[in-house]
């Protein structure tokens, strides 16, 4: 019999954007894009994606390209130097 010993890696992931200190959950983040967990209306330019892994923050200042809309969860944006 053999026995195998697996184990698994489970990162603890939360993303955010931050607009004005309020802070909005994001579902799913891709280059370029990125789509909010639950749909709102943002009227906002610039803003912070937040990106924590296993309690390890990373920031990325970034200008908005698309409204962020009740209508639409997903957004695009470019970063700002």
């Amino acid at each position: 019999m053999i026995r195998s010993n697996s184990i698994s890696f489970s990162a603890d992931v939360k993303i955010e954007l931050i607009i004005a200190g309020s802070r909005f959950e994001v579902g799913q983040l891709g280059p370029g894009f990125a789509f909010l967990r639950q749909s709102r209306d943002i009227n906002a330019t610039e803003c912070v994606i937040e990106l924590t892994v296993d309690g390890k923050v990373s920031t990325s200042h970034v200008r908005l390209t698309t409204p962020i809309t009740r209508a639409s969860r997903r957004f695009e944006f470019v970063p700002i130097s």
